[in-house]
Order: C-alpha cells, then structure tokens, then sequence
C-alpha cells in the first residue's frame, strides 16, 4: 500500500510519523524511531523515511541480508531447525535447538527446498488474484448496471405516465367534441321538427335542447371527472411505482457497493500477498525466506481459501400494463433473479409419442440453489428438429413464477428432437430425443392401478384424460394421455343390485360420462371423479351393450343385445334417450333384412347425425339417418380387405371416415360410403378380440383409442 500523505505516529500516536519500519509495517515519529532501532527485538528491522519509502521498490525493501535471532537478539540467524521449522542463530543450535533431538541445515539448503513450495503457493495465490479481480470487475459492473437499470426503469414508468395521462386527455377532448357535435345535431333536428309543427315542435324544441344541454353538460362532467380520475390515478402509480424503484433499487446498490468495497479489499489483500510472494522469491534473502515461512504459508493459503465466486442480485423491472388491465393504469414491479442454466430442468417429458399427440412440456427456470426464480436473462426459448429434417421455433408462454409452458404438435413420425435454451444457453439434457410412433400401448393385464382386465372403449375429456370402461374389473379406470394412471371408479348403493359391470362408455359435450352396465341393465350416468348423477333404462332394456351421445343434438343411443346369441330372436333393437333419460322411441328388431339386427353390438353418430350400427351376426355396418331411415351398409362377410367377420366397435372421424373393429384381430378405416380404405393395425401388432375403437380427437389431429380386449390393453394408434 502507498503512502498518499504523513499520519499519525503508530508508537505514540500523537507525533506526525516520519520514518517507517519495513518489517513491522508500522510509521513511526523521530522520537519513537530510536527506541524501535535500538532495543534487541527490533534493532535488526530496517527503518527508512516515509519520502525513501514511497521511491522504494517491494525488492529494495526486502533487500538487506541480515536477520537477528528473537531468542538471542544479538545473533544473526545463519542456521534453519528442521525439526522446528525455524531459522535459528549458533546459540540456539547448542542451546534450544541441540542435536541430535534436532535437525540443522544451513539457510540456502533450506531454501532450495522451501522455494518450490514458495512457487506453487505464489501461483496459487496469483490465479486467486486473478479471480478476485474478476468479481470486482463483476460487481462494480452489477453496481453500473443496476444503476442504469433503475434510470430505464424510472424512465418506463414516467413515459407509461405520460402517455396514459395524454391518452386520457384526448379520450376527454373526443367526448367532449362528440358531445358538443350530438347536441348540435339534436338541435338541429329539433329545430326541423320545430318548423313542421311549430307549436308543439318549438316546446319540443326547446325541451330537447334543454335535455341536449344537460346530457352534453353531464357528459362533460363525466368525462371530466373520468379525466381527472385517471390523471390523479395514474400519478399516485406512478409516484408509488418510482419510490418503490427507489427503495428496490437503492438498497440494492448499496448492497451492491457494499460488495463491491469487500471484493476491492479483497483483491487488495490477495494482490498484495500476491507481489509480496514475487518480491521475496526474486529477491529475498535465505535468511529471511527461512524465517517468514510459517507466516507465509498460512498468509498464502488464507488467500487462496477465499471464496471467489460473484453472485449477482435479483432485478426489479417495470412491466406496464395490459390495456384491458381492471387494477392498474401503468403496470407493476417485476422481481427477476440471475438464473443458473445448469439447474433449470424440462419436466413433463412423455415416455411414448404418437403422430398427432400434443407434448405439453414444463420448464423451470432455478438459481445456483435449485430455488424455482423468474430468470433475468434472455427468454427461454425452445426449437423442435422434425423427422424430416426441418426446424421450428415453438411458441413459449412465460407464467412469470418460474416456469414456462411449451406445446408441441407432432405431424412427422421418426425421430424429432427437442432443443430448450436458457439466454442461449442449453438446458442439461437438452436436445430431448424423442421417437415418434405409429402406435403406443397404455396398460397391461392384472387388477391394479393401470391395469385392464377385458377393456372396452376408451373416451376422452376436455381436460385431456382417458376413460376405459375396464369390464373384467368392475370399473372405469382413469389416466392421462400419456398412459399414467390417475383414479378408478366404480359404483355402488341400492341401484346396483350386482356389481357394476361398464359394457360401454360415451361422453358428452359437458363431459359427463354415459356407460352401460350389463348386469344392472341400465345407463349409469356420472361426472369425471366417478360421482353418480342417475341412473335410467331398466324399463325398456334387457341386455345394454353399446353406447353413444349424438354430437348434434345431444342425444343418447343404446344397443339392446345380450352380446351372447345372435339366434336368439329376443332384443336386437336400438333405444334412444334424451341426456336426462328421458326414452325418446326404439327401432330395429330380429332379422337379416336391412334396418334388421343380429347382435347390434355398438353404436356410432357423426357429425351429420347418422348413426353407425355395428352387427355381430350380420358382419356388417348398417347406416341410418336421424329419422331412424335404414340408408346402407358397410362391409360384407369374410376376412379380406373391406370385409368384416363378427364387428365388435365402430366410430367415425370429423371428415366422415369410418372405423371398425371385428373378430378378424384388426381395425379397418372406410369412406363414409363404405369404400375400404386402409387396415389401420398390422399383423405384427398382435391385436386380440379387439372390442373398442375411438377416434380421439386434440386440437386439429386425430388418434384412434383400440381396446385391444384379449391382450387387456389400449393402443393408441395415429390416423
């Protein structure tokens, strides 16, 4: 450290100090100089003026040779204790130090020695000065910006001030020009009609003109007084918004200059150690390297264990308001904080994707600690690299509490991968590799949760969860898209006779859930959690197999069948409920002409209000209006392509397209006119008596659900 200007004595604390101990680090006045140079401890300490200290350099004032023994203060130290790790003068070697319980070995010896550890220390130390100076070049430049932050700051909430207070003026101008140019039209108008009749118009007349007056007078004071409440408004946000800027930023930049002060100390402390190291390495006597080693070292590491790893504060940002903001006029204080990319994590990764699912990812933006923060730097930002090749920016909605939203669309199949960045930064894990699949299995055989025991069909929520009429076990079984379960349910009490056994499973446009059950021989109606709402149809069904709610008028279709015989010559009809279970009317009955059942085993309505009969025993689909009109059919018996063999499910798509599960271990997709189009499984995919087929529809792609009943599972198939 330089001398600027004369102090006080540090001996006697009262003289001006004009000599300095190099030693000792101390000044020191004339008088108290003598005793320091005189007396045994001291007098080997060299002493010079403060004005040759100031042109001295670190070497020259480390450059004398001789070093006087503290237990013998007359003798120059010429030996070092090994065992003591001291330098020692010839009297201590007889004395204190004598062999053999000690070890001696001349000054240079030792030297040689504590030089390399000297040198490994002196790099140490200079690394740690180089971080320490980064940290204060980090918080001197946080202090700067900060300080510029809050001038930016400030500046937004004024110029949003300004701005509303202007806007609310001309708004004011407006009306009133509105008004006045309304009153004058009603004047105008009353005076025509005061031409016409003048009597009765000039009483007209004038009280319309009186009425115009005080509307236009009401108007203006309304208007006025809207004025001024938005004025008075807008200034108490604004003062309140740039105090708390002030108070916000004010303890931050003396938090901030704080810091500062103690990294500047810091770095002045392990640069100093850092020269001091240089100075005694190039140009230190043996003598005096051999007895400063101890204080060296413990000085050297003391350095090196600082911490020198800078953390930045949180923010605060003006964030104006919305337009259509109720509460605020200008905006809000926003708190953002420095965001460690390494900690951040994408949440909600699916285990299996199929074209046309969409991926709702979650990404969470955390400091140095893990602690979930609104992040200070740039916006995260998410690019998807499709199967084909091509790349797209995928929109991100900040929640503004640390997490971001993502949704992801797929439309190619093979493999995509996803990339999220944080300030340009990945985000570990990233890119996310992710295959997408023709088909995706949900469930497997058993009783437990997401397990299947003979599933049925399979229906989905607005919220974006599945329903599967879990026959074999008694229950609906509830799970995310993604094939995670979530709840079971099933119902019991004096409805329920025999165990509730679902057959089959619609939903509505409200998402309540129609489900028939076999054993009870009715609807059960329920919400998503399971809770009962009714029941209805123990009148006129015996054996409810299939179920569907029309999608244009909303009404309920059950197919009657004991889903056991098609011999059997008893129900083989269709019953229509309104959604309260009120019964509309029934059609079809025993037979094989058209409009006739054998085994109607599930029902279908698009979006025309056809509706789609598949026939177990008739292998085909039979197509009715809404009159209850037989139209046509759809297949004929066999296993080929465009044939059926014992239908067990049939749904149609949005643009009419029909699908049909049957005996034959496949699912068929035709043309509303009955024209094969594709077979939407493959052999390698195993399906086994499946008995349910959905088209589940998200947003602008489609999905079909599979029961696939023999291997108690659900497949998820793209279409």
């Amino acid at each position: 450290m330089e001398i600027s200007k004369p102090g006080l004595c540090e001996g006697c604390e009262e003289n001006t100090a004009s000599n300095r101990c190099v030693d000792c680090s101390l000044n020191f006045c004339p008088f108290c100089t003598k005793p320091h140079k005189t007396v045994p401890a001291t007098r080997g300490h060299k002493v010079i003026t403060l004005d040759e200290y100031k042109q001295s350099t670190p070497a020259s004032r480390l450059s004398h040779d001789k070093v006087y023994c503290t237990i013998h203060p007359e003798n120059v130290v010429k030996f070092f204790c090994d065992t003591c790790q001291v330098a020692v003068c010839s009297d201590c070697t007889v004395v204190e130090h004598r062999i053999p319980e000690h070890v001696h070995i001349t000054l240079q010896v030792a030297v040689d020695t504590y030089a390399i550890q000297l040198q490994g220390l002196a790099t140490n130390v200079k690394e740690k000065e180089k971080e320490a100076k980064i940290c204060r070049q980090e918080a001197e430049q946080t202090r700067g910006e900060l300080k510029q932050q809050r001038l930016e700051e400030k500046n937004k909430v004024i110029e949003k001030a300004e701005d509303t207070i202007k806007g609310a003026k001309m708004k004011a101008e407006r009306n009133k020009q509105t008004a006045n140019k309304k009153e004058e039209e009603t004047i105008q108008k009353a005076k025509k009609k005061a031409e016409e009749i003048i009597a009765k118009a000039e009483r007209e007349r004038d009280e319309s003109i009186r009425n115009a007056e005080r509307e236009r007078k009401e108007t203006i004071r309304k208007v006025d007084r809207e004025r001024d409440e938005t004025i008075q408004k807008a200034e108490r946000e604004e003062q309140r918004l740039i105090e708390e800027l002030e108070t916000e930023y004010s303890a931050r930049i003396k938090q901030a200059e704080v810091e500062l002060d103690d990294w500047e100390m810091k770095h002045g402390n392990i640069s100093s150690t850092c020269t001091y190291l240089d100075t005694l390495m190039h140009h230190g006597s043996p003598a005096r390297l051999m007895s400063t080693k101890q204080e060296t070292i413990v000085s050297a590491e003391q350095m090196v264990a600082i911490e020198t790893e800078y953390t930045k504060p949180n923010f605060v940002r003006f964030e104006p308001a919305d337009e259509k903001a109720e509460h605020e006029i200008l905006g809000r204080l926003r708190f953002v904080y420095m965001c460690d990319v390494s900690q951040c994590t994408v949440d909600n990764i699916p285990k299996h994707v199929v074209k046309g699912d969409s991926i709702n990812l979650v990404i969470r933006t955390k400091d140095s600690l893990g602690k979930q923060v609104d992040p200070i730097q740039e916006e995260v930002r998410v690019k998807v690299e499709n199967p084909s090749g091509s790349e797209e920016d995928i929109q991100v909605k900040d929640n503004r509490d640390g997490t971001h939203a993502v949704t992801i669309t797929t439309h190619e199949m093979g493999k995509m991968a996803v990339t999220a960045t944080v300030g340009g930064q990945p985000i570990p894990g990233s890119p996310i590799n992710m295959t997408v699949q023709r088909m995706k299995k949900i469930g497997k055989r058993g009783s437990g949760d997401g397990e299947f025991n003979s599933p049925r069909r399979t229906v989905l929520s607005k919220h974006g969860d599945y329903f599967t009429a879990d026959t074999g076990n008694n229950r609906i079984v509830r799970t995310d898209q993604g094939g995670n379960f979530k709840s079971s349910f099933t119902f019991t009490g004096p409805q329920f006779k025999q165990p509730f056994k679902p057959m089959d499973i619609a939903i509505s446009a409200d998402d309540t859930l129609y489900m028939t059950d076999g054993n009870n021989k009715q609807v059960v109606v329920s919400d998503v959690n399971g809770d009962l709402i009714q029941c209805f149809g123990q009148k006129e069904l015996k054996y409810p197999h299939g179920i569907a709610v029309s999608p244009v008028d909303g009404s309920v279709y059950v197919t009657d069948w004991n889903g056991w015989s098609c011999t059997d010559k008893g129900d083989h009809k269709v019953v229509k409920y309104t959604q309260d279970g009120n019964f509309i009317h029934s059609f079809g009955k025993f037979g094989t002409k058209d409009g006739e059942f054998r085994g109607p085993s599930s029902v279908a309505v698009n979006s025309q209000g056809l509706v789609f009969i598949s026939d177990y025993g008739k292998d085909c689909i039979s197509v009715f209006n809404a009159s209850n009109q037989f139209l046509h059919r759809i297949g004929s018996s066999g296993k080929s392509d465009g044939q059926l063999s014992s239908p067990t499910c049939v749904d149609t798509d949005r643009d009419g397209h029909v699908y049909v599960s049957d005996y034959a271990n496949r699912v068929q997709k035709f043309d509303s006119s009955g024209r094969f189009i594709c077979r939407i499984d493959s052999k390698e995919d195993g399906l086994s008596y499946p008995k349910g087929v959905t088209v589940i529809s998200n947003g602008s792609s489609s999905r079909l659900a599979v029961a696939d009943t023999g291997n108690d599972c659900i497949k998820i198939y793209a279409v």
